[in-house]
C-alpha cells in the first residue's frame, strides 16, 4: 500500500495547482457576475444569469473538451493544465457568483443607510459593515466550492494532467490493481479536502465572534 502512495504522491502536486489556480479563477471572476445578476439593468441580470446557468448547466468533463479540444485545436494553442483552470474556473465561478449574491442579499439595506448616517463612507461601510457579515455567511458555501472543485479536478487527467487520477490509472493497467489503487487516491483526495473543512469552520467561528463585537 505504502508503495502505490508513493506511486500517486508526485500527482498531489499537480491536483493542488489546478484546484488552487482554478478557485482564484472562480472567486475573482465570479464578482462581477453576482453584481451583474444585483444589477438594476435587466440586460446585464440577464447576461449574468445565462452565464451561471450556461457553467452550472454542462458538465465538466464536456467543457473541458470544448476547451481543449475544440478551442485548443484551431489557432488558440491550449496547455492541458490552462484547459483544465479555464474550465474549472468558469464552473466554479458560477457557483460562487450565486454565493456571492446570496451573501450580500443577507444584509439589509438599513445597514447601508445607517452606516451613511453616523458619517462612514461608502468604502468603510463596504470594508467595515457589510464585508465582514457577507464573507460570514458565504465561508460554508465556499467551502463546499472548493471541496467540489478538487474532486472535479480529476477530469484534468483525461486531457494529460499527471494528477493522482491519471497516476492511479496508469499504475491500475499497469499492476491490474484497482481497488487498492484507487482507494489510496480516494483517501488522498479526502486527505486534501480535510483543510478546507476544518479552516471553514474556524474562519466562520472567529468571524462570528468579530462581527458580534
Amino acid at each position: 500500500m505504502l508503495h502505490y502512495f508513493l506511486t500517486l504522491a508526485p500527482g498531489i502536486a499537480w491536483t493542488i495547482i489546478v484546484t488552487g489556480l482554478s478557485l482564484i479563477v472562480g472567486i475573482v471572476l465570479g464578482l462581477p457576475i453576482a453584481l451583474m445578476r444585483r444589477s438594476p439593468i435587466a440586460a446585464l441580470r440577464f447576461i449574468g444569469r445565462f452565464l451561471i446557468e450556461l457553467f452550472r448547466g454542462i458538465p465538466s468533463i464536456v467543457l473541458l473538451f470544448i476547451v481543449f479540444y475544440g478551442i485548443g485545436s484551431g489557432r488558440i494553442q491550449v496547455s492541458p493544465l490552462a484547459a483544465a483552470v479555464v474550465t474549472l474556473g468558469l464552473v466554479c465561478s458560477a457557483y460562487m457568483a450565486e454565493v456571492y449574491r446570496s451573501a450580500f442579499g443577507s444584509i439589509t439595506f438599513g445597514q447601508w443607510e445607517a452606516s451613511e448616517v453616523i458619517g462612514l463612507t461608502k468604502w468603510d461601510t463596504l470594508w467595515h459593515v457589510i464585508l465582514p457579515q457577507a464573507v460570514r455567511v458565504a465561508i460554508p458555501s465556499m467551502a463546499t466550492i472548493a471541496i467540489g472543485t478538487l474532486k472535479d479536478s480529476a477530469v484534468a487527467s483525461t486531457v494529460g494532467v499527471i494528477d493522482v487520477t491519471a497516476l492511479a490509472v496508469i499504475q491500475t493497467n499497469q499492476t491490474l490493481e484497482g481497488i487498492k489503487i484507487y482507494t489510496i487516491a480516494a483517501l488522498i483526495y479526502i486527505g486534501l479536502s480535510a483543510p478546507f473543512a476544518v479552516s471553514s469552520r474556524w474562519l466562520h467561528a472567529k468571524l462570528s465572534k468579530r462581527v458580534s463585537r
